[in-house]
């Protein structure tokens, strides 16, 4: 069907979902969890990594912008002709996705040498759409980590930075320099105005009357730039009311509590409960979570064939022993200590199964007679970061030595190359967004959730303390603890499916 998303079926152009009334919860005004919201959401997040936007355009979306790393690609119109401004919009799609999938060795090292200071690697699509009564939305679609190996460098920008993660608020601020820039020329026109740019939008939302509503949408990396990108705006006077956004399989933005209640932010996140990404970063989600009890069912339809396999649990299960960032740390540095017991071909050829494609070949090819030194290195990076967030505590040397003894059992069992395989697959199979074309049957985890289990999420606690009104309300449910027991009880009539 025109104008329907390719993940879910949900109809781009009907926007109904996204501009229902706000409603009261825990003492706060709210957008409702919806599920037609979040099917359009994801639709939004996806976008943003295959920036394949020709369901959207059919749907009525118009003035699409690109931003990609420190290039913006912006302005769809020409010369006033719409016909000239449609071959211009294609063309701009064509060289945004070309910038994301570059990944050849000197791209790749450029990349890197400009992450050194700071991270300039935000990946976003800009649209609108009128809704009646002379008003608009203007969707932003952020990316999640790019397959280029630079891409991960801001993840690991962990240190405090403005009381959020650094690398996650550098991207965030990068986008938010650019605002002035991004151009929506046909609505500029309908509007009867010389010139629209999503920083006068954003200026307008300051305004109880304002024309527009912001819809944000982001995956991993993407869900916490939106977290910090609305933050900014936020405490620069945009109304949270012209705002909602949902994020899957968001990190953890913030170090410090904002002027406002982390809980008050119009944002919902969606977590698959085997997916390690939102238990790090930082330590606070911004808006409200949403778990996903993961039970052999969805694993059985997304994991595929190694959702049976024992070495794979066993793989999982050390994944799931990350609770927090500084777990995560620990858990890296095991396997570093692990890696450096194997022969330097071993451990090159075990790496470069990890990084697939973000490792080039030729890269590769070096790696077997410097492994010493990069395992060296990045054990001391590790150290860092972890002092870094312990007030300069060492990494606990016990924890750290029997994690290693587990993922040394599992390399002995199943070889070095397939235990950091399934490790590698144990982290990004419960990742997973949306399906993949091609010859990977599994199914993505959290189009899975949104589309046909929707109704089992459970609202998930944060690092946050809990409300003493609800405080009694509240029990402890594994990773993401104190899940909602009036939920629990109403998630027990749902009906047992069977695969």
């Amino acid at each position: 069907m025109e104008g329907s998303g390719k993940w879910t079926g949900a109809a781009l152009g009907d926007l109904t979902p996204l501009c229902v009334s706000w409603e009261k919860e825990n003492g706060q005004y709210r957008p409702p969890f919806r599920q037609d919201a979040a099917q359009l959401s994801l639709e939004l997040a996806a976008s943003a990594y295959d920036l394949n936007m020709d369901a959207w355009r059919q749907a009525g979306w118009t003035d699409f912008s690109y931003q990609v790393d420190n290039t913006l690609l912006t302005g769809e119109s020409v010369g006033g002709s719409r016909v000239l401004g449609s071959a211009v919009s294609e063309y701009l799609q064509r060289l945004a996705r070309a910038r994301v999938n570059r990944n050849n060795p000197i791209s790749q090292l450029r990349g890197a040498l400009r992450q050194r200071e700071s991270s300039d690697t935000c990946k976003a699509v800009v649209m609108i759409h009128p809704l009646p009564a002379g008003q608009y939305l203007v969707a932003i679609g952020f990316m999640g980590t790019g397959r280029r190996i630079y891409d991960w460098f801001s993840n690991f920008r962990m240190q405090p930075e403005e009381g959020a993660h650094a690398g996650f608020w550098q991207l965030a601020k990068e986008f938010q320099e650019r605002c002035g820039e991004i151009q929506f020329p046909e609505t500029a026109r309908a509007l009867g105005v010389s010139r629209l740019s999503l920083r006068d939008i954003l200026t307008e939302g300051r305004r109880l009357d304002s024309r527009f509503r912001i819809w944000m949408a982001g995956h991993s990396q993407g869900g916490a730039v939106m977290q910090l990108f609305a933050l900014r705006e936020i405490q620069s006077g945009f109304l949270r009311r012209n705002m909602l956004g949902y994020g899957f399989a968001s990190p953890r933005a913030l170090y410090e509590r904002p002027d406002m209640d982390p809980n008050d932010f119009p944002f919902h996140h969606i977590f698959n409960g085997d997916d390690v990404t939102p238990r790090v970063g930082a330590l606070l989600h911004a808006g409200i979570c949403h778990v996903f009890r993961t039970d052999d069912l969805l694993r059985a339809r997304c994991y595929g064939e190694l959702a049976g396999n024992g070495d794979f649990r066993a793989a999982l299960a050390l994944v799931d022993s990350v609770r927090n960032t500084k777990d995560g740390l620990v858990w890296i540095a095991a396997l570093l200590a692990a890696l450096e017991k194997l022969e330097d071909a071993e451990t090159a050829a075990s790496l470069a199964g990890m990084l697939g494609r973000m490792l080039p070949e030729r890269v590769q090819g070096l790696l077997g007679g410097q492994m010493d030194d990069l395992l060296r290195a990045l054990r001391a990076w590790v150290e860092r970061q972890y002092g870094a967030l312990s007030d300069g505590a060492a990494l606990p040397g016990e924890k750290c030595r029997l994690i290693q003894e587990k993922m040394e059992r599992l390399m002995a069992k199943c070889g070095p190359r397939q235990g950091v395989r399934l490790l590698s697959k144990a982290m990004s199979l419960p990742h997973r967004l949306r399906n993949r074309d091609g010859a990977d049957p599994a199914l993505g985890s959290y189009q899975e959730i949104v589309n046909e289990r929707f109704d089992e999420l459970l609202p998930g606690a944060d690092a946050l303390p809990v409300r003493r009104r609800y405080a009694e309300r509240r029990m402890a449910a594994g990773r993401f603890a104190r899940l909602s027991d009036s939920r629990t009880k109403r998630q027990r009539t749902v009906s047992q499916r069977k695969p």
